[in-house]
């Protein structure tokens, strides 16, 4: 499928949730965003032992590209939010076929508290044999949006 159609099909599931985007629970990937069916829920607190990449801005918000298995031999890749966040603060995951050479956005998925953490929906690193590019990117209160480099 080339992406034009896979980013149409993804759109086309999009479900919207509640209160402009805000994630309850351990669901970021229900609410779709754009994520596309190489995406899963994780918890809002979940992480991985393995950083890809990460930019901190002042004072003291993180966010990271991180991967991890959640399944036998089955990699995944999403976005975390982590640090001094601020209530209201966002993360998101961009996926790209070219590269980044344009791309899609998973999320964004908002942060529920002062000091909380929270995920992008967790996407597969290689769907139907293809390799995805990924960032990381965030929108706080003091830094405005703030992105990782690119990552294949």
């Amino acid at each position: 499928m080339n992406l034009r159609k896979k980013i149409g099909a993804s759109v086309g599931t999009a479900v919207l949730v509640t209160g402009a985007g805000t994630m309850l629970g351990a669901t970021p990937a229900a609410a779709a965003h754009r994520c596309g069916s190489e995406f899963i829920g994780i918890p809002s607190d979940q992480n991985a032992d393995t950083t890809l990449r990460e930019t901190v801005v002042w004072p003291g918000v993180a966010i990271t590209l991180k991967i991890k298995q959640f399944q036998r031999g089955v990699e995944r890749v999403f976005a975390r939010i982590q640090g001094q966040t601020r209530q209201g603060d966002q993360v998101w995951l961009d996926w790209s076929y070219t590269g980044g050479n344009g791309w899609a956005q998973c999320g964004p998925f908002t942060v529920s508290a002062d000091h909380r953490t929270n995920t992008s929906g967790a996407a597969l690193r290689h769907p139907d044999g293809r390799t995805l590019t990924f960032r990381a990117c965030m929108n706080v209160h003091d830094a405005g949006v703030v992105c990782t480099d690119w990552w294949t």
